[in-house]
């Protein structure tokens, strides 16, 4: 089940907050591979395994600093290659050096309870969001392109959207995206991945293999067929952070619901997001693959 794996990982991120964590070792332990481990855990809790090692960390080396100990030796603790870095990352978690904490106390972010979330998930069905239904998605030939940074999802859209044009491919007018894992190194830095296809005919591509790199940036691909559980979200960017995240926690809930977790995550599939405009009305479908 979803929530035996995930606790299992949450478990033991926190006996091993202070030791070398890697994304790899997240998912074996969890029991999926890290790219299904990357988007079930941010669909799930809004954030990735990354994202949630560094919060961990930062609220223990909080309790550290404020009773005293040296800030050297608190952020060599958990993986901060300088006291330099750690302050960084500590004035923006809370707004304040780790200096000026000494002595106040906070409130302990507690580990993740994972069945608390999945319980969650499947109660609220807001008025944004459809039914989940069934669609399949032929054989597509697409480009695509990946960015790391704070804001990959705009660099990358840009980018390959300008990269067709200059280059003349044909596109059909579909495209996907989906988040995609940040190396082990940036475990304790906000960076985010993300990437975007575009859909292609395939005219004038007849030279290019699945897998070929048309250049450093975009790589050739041909997905082949599959059958997705779909759910859609009516005018997404009203508010993206709170309607795409419950958009993909509702969709976690049905299929939990309906016993089809354990189908799609033995698949090494992508699961995908894709905007388009219905009756003047923008939406974005999320997509799971289940066979």
């Amino acid at each position: 089940m979803i929530e035996i794996g995930l606790q299992r990982m949450v478990d033991y991120i926190e006996m091993n907050l202070s030791e070398t964590l890697s994304l790899d070792e997240c998912a074996q332990i969890a029991g999926y591979s890290k790219f299904h481990l990357h988007r079930l855990f941010s669909n799930l809790t809004g954030q990735s395994v990354g994202a949630y090692i560094r919060e961990r960390r930062l609220s223990e080396a909080y309790i550290y600093v404020s009773q005293g100990e040296r800030i050297l030796d608190v952020a060599i603790r958990f993986g901060y290659q300088s006291e330099r870095a750690f302050s960084r990352a500590f004035i923006q978690r809370y707004g304040m050096s780790p200096s000026k904490c000494r002595g106040l106390k906070m409130l302990h972010v507690s580990p993740l309870v994972i069945q608390d979330l999945i319980r969650k998930c499947g109660i609220v069905m807001e008025k944004y969001m459809s039914d989940v239904f069934f669609e399949t998605l032929e054989d597509m030939k697409v480009i695509a392109s990946t960015r790391f940074s704070n804001n990959p999802e705009e660099e990358v859209i840009e980018f390959l959207t300008q990269y067709a044009k200059e280059h003349r491919i044909e596109t059909t007018g579909r495209n996907f995206g989906f988040d995609v894992p940040v190396e082990d190194s940036s475990f304790n830095q906000e960076v985010r991945g993300y990437q975007y296809w575009l859909e292609v005919t395939g005219n004038g591509l007849a030279s290019y293999k699945a897998g070929d790199s048309m250049d450093e940036q975009v790589t050739y691909l041909e997905i082949d067929k599959s059958k997705y559980a779909v759910l859609r979200i009516e005018d997404p960017f009203a508010d993206p952070f709170e309607r795409i995240p419950k958009g993909w926690q509702r969709m976690i809930g049905w299929l939990k619901d309906h016993d089809i977790q354990g189908q799609t995550c033995q698949i090494d599939k992508y699961c995908l997001e894709e905007v388009k405009i219905i009756d003047d009305v923008t939406v974005m479908d999320i997509y799971v693959p289940i066979e």
